[in-house]
């Protein structure tokens, strides 16, 4: 069992391992993985949300049948601002999380 910083060995010789590459790697993919699922996360939030307040069904016109054509109030526009941004943070991330840091590339 070799473990980084800690006395190992049958010998109980009280030598230092260091981690095998494999481990930055794995810990690398993990890292990565989290990236994924945090993008994916934050772009499936963006787009409902975005669509909810495009649709904006809570809302009635008394000059329109359709919620979607009511004029929308600033507060929505923020909302629907912040919703758009949580869909390119996302991209973006799932982006990174795919393809990875640009020293890692050949």
């Amino acid at each position: 069992m070799t473990t980084a910083g800690y006395p190992v060995g049958s010998n109980n010789e009280g030598a230092l391992v260091t981690f095998p590459a494999t481990c930055f790697t794995e810990r690398m993919d993990r890292d990565r993985r989290r990236i994924a699922v945090l993008g994916v996360a934050l772009l499936v939030i963006g787009v409902v949300g975005t669509a909810v307040f495009l649709a904006q069904p809570w809302r009635t016109c008394p000059y329109d049948d359709t919620p979607a054509a009511c004029s929308a109030l600033p507060q929505d526009v923020a909302a629907t601002v912040g919703f758009l941004i949580s869909v390119l943070i996302g991209a973006v991330l799932i982006i990174f999380a795919v393809r990875g840091p640009a020293s890692r590339r050949g």
